[in-house]
């Protein structure tokens, strides 16, 4: 099934998102379809060139491996996929 990415986003927190509250909200570009299979690759701004010339998008965000991303569908108000611990400890 194809996915229109323009109800998702990338969410971030440092550190675990002390305040329960997420500190970014990046959308995807606008009206990217992902392809059954296909992979959506999202790399900072300073990558490697062999990272960058294969990324769709590009952040300037990027984890020193404490943090908190998701991928997030803000019209249902859903986490879809989470890497680490949304808390406030």
């Amino acid at each position: 099934m194809d996915i229109s990415l323009d109800e998702y986003r990338y969410n971030f927190c440092f550190n675990g998102c002390d305040s329960l509250e997420w500190e970014f909200s990046i959308p995807f570009d606008t009206g990217y379809i992902l392809m059954p299979g296909e992979t959506y690759l999202l790399s900072h701004y300073d990558a490697s060139p062999v990272l960058l010339n294969t990324s769709n998008q590009t952040t300037n965000l990027l984890s020193n491996g404490n943090d908190v991303v998701a991928l997030y569908n803000h019209v249902a108000n859903t986490i879809i996929d989470i890497i680490g611990v949304f808390d406030s400890v």
